[in-house]
């Protein structure tokens, strides 16, 4: 059915997201198969070349001999394969696939290819985002920085970090077990936060980006609240579940109404928070602004309403 038999504007733009959505993972799903095809060909390449070209001269030279004895010689001058040296391949690897050591394998492809414990906020992704395919790609981001892996150590700018099984848990995991990191790995994790800006929200300038998982509640969060502790800002906490952050929505119109003149900066804290998790756009976040500057209750509470509908 086309789109544009759908009357309501909000149903019709929900439909094209979701096309939209359809479209790229169809799209990636079709690069990962043709990634994995293409890698096990190259890797099988390499892996039997030299016992191909070894058999392949066997087999020329036999095919010239005439009688059993001049056989019994040539046999003899050939080495036993498991004796063969080992040789360069001729087939040059494909350059944009970055190569991986065994620990940033196990966490980070194996990672992606399970949406539920991958992390897609603070993730290793590609320049337009795409977190499915970013191992085919030469330009690997944090944040706002490009980063290179290298085995298992990622670079970043002049400097490496060690790729231990607890840095790539946390770069990947939503959820990561506090078994598997150790202090360094924290510390190093911090300073890749910051490094490459990871952990600032784009949309709304002095926030920090969130998300419902596990590892911004229980890490990220902490690590914002110390920057901006050791900024002199002032820390406004908020809860990371949108249906909590509407409730207290309302009850800061309530004590803005009541001369409370703190509840304003609470508010658009709140607003940005919602702008952030994209749970909002610009323009409903224009919106909420102006109408509650303006004092205007019954468009506020209309656009409340739609937000918990939404949820």
């Amino acid at each position: 059915m086309s789109l544009l038999y759908i009357v309501d504007p909000k149903k019709r733009s929900e439909a094209f997201k979701e096309l939209k959505r359809l479209k790229k993972s169809i799209y990636q799903d079709a690069v990962n198969e043709k990634l994995g095809y293409d890698n096990s060909q190259h890797d099988l390449g390499n892996l039997y070349k030299p016992i191909i070209d070894s058999q392949s001269g066997i087999t020329e030279n036999l095919a010239k001999l005439e009688n059993k004895t001049d056989l019994a010689i040539t046999l003899s001058n050939y080495p036993a394969i498991m004796d063969i040296p080992e040789t360069k391949s001729d087939m040059k690897p494909d350059s944009k696939i970055v190569s991986l050591g065994t620990i940033a394998t196990n966490y980070l492809k194996s990672t992606y290819s399970n949406k539920k414990s991958a992390d897609f906020t603070f993730d290793i992704h590609s320049k337009d985002g795409l977190h499915y395919i970013w191992y085919t790609l030469k330009r690997l981001y944090i944040g706002k920085k490009q980063i290179l892996i290298n085995n298992n150590d990622i670079t970043i700018g002049d400097k490496k970090y060690i790729g231990t099984t607890g840095i790539c848990k946390l770069l990947t995991k939503s959820s990561p077990d506090k078994d598997i990191y150790n202090e360094n790995d924290l510390e190093n994790y911090k300073v890749i936060l910051k490094e490459t800006d990871a952990i600032s929200c784009s949309k709304c300038s002095g926030k920090p980006r969130s998300s419902r998982s596990e590892i911004y509640k229980k890490i990220i969060k902490p690590i914002w609240e110390e920057i901006t502790r050791k900024s002199g800002k002032g820390v406004i906490i908020l809860p990371s579940d949108p249906n909590e952050l509407v409730k207290m929505l309302a009850l800061r119109k309530a004590a803005f109404e009541a001369d409370n003149t703190g509840a304003r900066n609470e508010a658009v804290a709140i607003f940005d928070e919602l702008l952030c998790q994209g749970e909002i756009n610009s323009e409903y976040y224009k919106a909420l602004q102006n109408i509650f500057r303006l004092n205007d209750n019954k468009k506020l509470l209309e656009l409340l309403l739609l937000l918990q509908q939404d949820q």
